[in-house]
């Protein structure tokens, strides 16, 4: 059987050559790691989301992460989350 995700790495490509956004988001689903995501964007219009990959183990121990949290980098980003979705 295989094991449930911790979470996700999440790729933010902004338009206007501005530098992509690297996300670590500790919610075991991948859409609803998207739409966190998306959540937490300041300036949502026009930029393109894409999972890069799961996350490790070892990140989310490193990082100090919990369920729910949506991380830019190893910034804490608030997400407004309901308690299903984690």
């Amino acid at each position: 059987m295989a094991q449930e995700a911790l979470g996700w790495l999440i790729i933010v490509e902004r338009p206007n050559g501005r530098p992509a956004e690297v996300y670590n988001v500790a919610i075991s689903s991948e859409r609803a790691a998207i739409e966190a995501v998306k959540k937490v964007l300041d300036e949502p219009e026009g930029v393109v989301v894409k999972v890069k990959s799961e996350l490790v183990a070892r990140t989310y121990k490193a990082l100090h992460m919990k369920p729910g949290d949506v991380m830019l980098g190893a910034r804490r980003r608030k997400a407004k989350l309901a308690p299903a979705d984690v």
